[in-house]
């Protein structure tokens, strides 16, 4: 080996001793034992699995609808706040993007039908 090997060993060594990376490390296997014994993960865990057994159209449907009903959430949101503070996306482009969804969650089984059976 040579010097900067060493110096690399020897940085990469006092990284892994510091305060900082033990305390995210330890923070991350409490949230992992936690989440192991969580009631609430186990219901996301639950709806999860059910999600994914679901048919694809019905998945994209409920997708649209969360992704529509967040913007127009978000729009409602931003509307509350002080105007300098409100970000510089105009509302247009939620309410846009709302009804996009929208009409992706109406047209679910044609758009992943015709997806399905594409020709390359």
């Amino acid at each position: 080996m040579n010097d900067r090997d060493w110096r690399f060993a020897d940085a990469a060594r006092v990284i892994e001793e510091s305060l900082a990376l033990r305390t995210v490390r330890a923070a991350c296997s409490t949230l992992e034992e936690a989440a192991a014994h969580s009631r609430a993960a186990a219901a996301l865990r639950r709806t999860a699995s059910i999600f994914r057994l679901a048919p694809l159209p019905i998945r994209v449907r409920n997708l649209a609808i969360l992704m529509a009903t967040a913007c127009l959430t978000h729009l409602m949101l931003t509307q509350w706040m002080p105007r300098r503070l409100a970000p510089a996306v105009p509302a247009a482009w939620w309410i846009a993007a709302g009804l996009a969804a929208a009409a992706v969650a109406v047209a679910a089984a044609p758009l992943t039908n015709a997806w399905l059976h594409r020709r390359p």
